[in-house]
């Protein structure tokens, strides 16, 4: 993308938070001629105003445009000029066609400027509903034709409308609930940290806490501990983040979304590799492999640092590498490895389901090694588990 930049002179460019970040962090844009960049349209994620400023601190002659819509709704808020396009994190003003209101999910009733509650909005581009599946049409969509967003907003006083997070998506803590989103922000503003996800995780006190999953930056060796401890200086008792987990990439859609799905998945798996049985900490670890040599930008040399790391999951690389696809697949995987676990099938088994699992995806380009061949060296390899 730089290169093309540079060489057609582009200025104007639609963009996630995802590449506004990696735009902010990335030494490679000091090898571009960027000047011709002067604004970027950004949406499909929130985007925090200390990314923003920081942003425009790196490329001031850049205006950040954000903007707010729906698959449902079409477009549904702007912003016009260098002024408004400076309230961040604002997605901006309704368009003149669009009705909106703020709802306490608890009573259902309308709450005021500044009150954070589910989106609601209503105008002649919400959608008539879902075709076939009247039971979704009807969670929705109220018969005032009051479309119900599902994301936690609130707008101010100016009439700015602010994306704080998806409902679905809060982490229950005790009474709280916790935005995901803010403690992201938090943890991106760390000059250590590259990326960072935050994910709810079971406990049996709380029901769910913080957990993170983190990108360090190369050479960077924060700890667990250190992030603990900078979150915990940053915000109330009940929003610390409480578990952290190290990862090669975070996992996120074409539009830069980030899948939480699959981090809760493999959080899930993981924390049944605490347990004393050697068949949960090699299926804890091979999902872990698995997850890493999938996100990476350069699996070869991920495929590498995980022989290194994990001995004891040779045969995994084994059985999956012939099949770089997989990341397609890799719920399945996953779904597979959580079964596996529940169930506690042995080792032998689970080398056949994970098999089975890369050969649903039908894109081999060269054979893999068979399964006598993968259970020999799964005998050899057992030990280090």
């Amino acid at each position: 993308m730089l290169k093309v930049v540079e060489r057609y002179r582009v200025s104007d460019v639609p963009a996630s938070p995802t590449m506004i970040l990696f735009l902010l962090k990335s030494d490679l844009t000091n090898k571009y001629d960027l000047s011709s960049l002067r604004r970027f349209l950004c949406g499909g994620a929130p985007l925090s105003k200390e990314v923003a400023e920081k942003f425009k601190r790196k490329f001031p002659q850049v205006e950040i445009t954000q903007g707010y819509g729906l698959t449902e709704a079409g477009a549904v808020s702007r912003m016009i000029g260098p002024e408004e396009s400076n309230q961040h994190p604002s997605v901006g003003r309704l368009n003149p066609n669009m009705e909106a209101k703020i709802v306490d999910p608890l009573t259902g009733e309308a709450i005021g400027p500044g009150k954070r509650g589910e989106l609601w909005l209503r105008g002649p581009s919400i959608m008539k509903g879902y075709v076939g599946d009247e039971k979704e049409t009807a969670e929705c969509l109220d018969s005032e034709g009051w479309l119900k967003t599902g994301d936690l907003s609130f707008f101010d006083s100016d009439g700015f409308l602010y994306i704080v997070d998806r409902l679905k998506e809060l982490i229950k803590y005790k009474a709280y609930q916790v935005p995901p989103f803010e403690l992201e922000q938090l943890l991106l503003s760390n000059p250590e940290v590259a990326d960072a996800a935050v994910i709810p995780y079971p406990d049996e006190e709380a029901g769910q806490i913080p957990m993170a999953y983190v990108v360090r930056k190369p050479g960077s060796k924060i700890t667990e501990a250190e992030i603990m401890d900078s979150i915990a200086k940053q915000v109330a008792p009940y929003k610390k983040i409480r578990r952290v987990a190290f990862i090669s990439a975070i996992p996120k859609s074409p539009a830069g979304k980030i899948l939480r799905r699959d981090l809760v998945n493999h959080a899930l798996s993981a924390s049944y590799g605490s347990e004393a049985r050697p068949e949960r900490r090699f299926l804890a670890e091979a999902a872990d492999l698995l997850l890493n040599i999938i996100y990476c930008p350069n699996p070869p040399q991920t495929g590498v640092t995980c022989i290194r790391r994990h001995r004891c999951c040779l045969h995994t690389l084994d059985l999956c590498y012939h099949w770089p696809a997989i990341g397609n697949k890799v719920g399945v995987f996953m779904e597979l490895v959580d079964e596996m676990l529940r169930t506690e099938v042995n080792i032998k088994e689970a080398v056949i389901k994970v098999k089975l699992a890369q050969l649903c995806t039908n894109v081999s380009p060269e054979p893999g090694p068979t399964m006598s061949e993968a259970v020999s060296k799964l005998e050899r390899t057992k030990s280090c588990s």
